[in-house]
């Protein structure tokens, strides 16, 4: 019985070590056809390109990044790579329902539409950029990090996102994770002076803004303040335009 036994333990070892090692070499095989890919598509081929972007959405033979599988497919869409423009605009409808534009949201929200969101946002596209925010800031579906939320949101707010620029003057006051009231107040002007701002946003945005252009008058003096106006006007002239993402339409 022992002997049979010691066998048996001998045959399942030998048979789980060659599923192993069968494993690791159609991995490193993979990592090899990755690896080769990606310098091909790093110096501008769009097809290897956008099969870098397939292989990170699968983790085939590199491990799963959205935030590359938005990299590879927004440098294939630029050359009009036509499945990798397709492909954008699939992650832009799926990421959608979690968009504070979207009237009539889906309730049900997703793992799946989250990494939609973060590829989205990684192509270009300014809703998607401040879901991501969102989603950081919150925790909801991807880690709460509010520096990370604070890039994001610099992102739509640099595509001339109103809400985001409200959500990054928010993350450079005491409360936020770089305090900073010149760009503060820089940026809740820039948004209370959008046009695009949700009407529900446009009292809260004046009401912080005039709050915050107080407390730099009294605490920094009128010189600072020139400063920060100065500062509200550049980035008025500079961002307040109109969403320009690449999509597949």
């Amino acid at each position: 019985m022992f002997r049979l036994r010691t066998y048996i333990a001998i045959v399942l070892l030998t048979l789980v070590a060659l599923v192993g090692y069968n494993y690791y070499s159609a991995w490193s095989h993979k990592e090899a056809d990755a690896a080769s890919l990606r310098l091909t598509a790093d110096k501008g081929d769009a097809n290897a390109q956008y099969q870098m972007a397939l292989r990170y959405e699968r983790g085939d033979g590199v491990p799963v990044a959205y935030y590359q599988v938005g990299y590879y497919l927004r440098l294939a869409a630029r050359q009009g790579h036509p499945r990798a423009r397709a492909k954008v605009k699939e992650l832009h409808d799926l990421c959608y329902p979690l968009s504070p534009y979207n009237p009539a949201p889906n309730p049900k929200r997703t793992l799946e539409q989250a990494h939609a969101c973060q590829a989205d946002a990684e192509v270009g596209d300014r809703d998607a950029q401040l879901v991501v925010g969102v989603l950081h800031e919150t925790g909801e579906m991807l880690e709460k990090n509010r520096v990370m939320a604070m890039v994001w949101f610099k992102a739509a707010a640099t595509h001339g996102d109103p809400t985001a620029q409200f959500m990054l003057a928010r993350s450079y006051s005491n409360s936020g994770p770089l305090p900073n009231p010149l760009e503060e107040y820089a940026w809740l002007a820039t948004a209370a002076a959008n046009s695009d701002m949700p009407a529900q946003l446009v009292p809260l945005a004046s009401t912080t803004k005039e709050n915050v252009r107080k407390k730099l008058l009294a605490q920094y003096g009128a010189q600072r303040l020139q400063n920060a106006e100065d500062k509200a006007r550049f980035y008025i002239s500079k961002y307040n335009h109109s969403n320009s993402s690449i999509r597949g339409n």
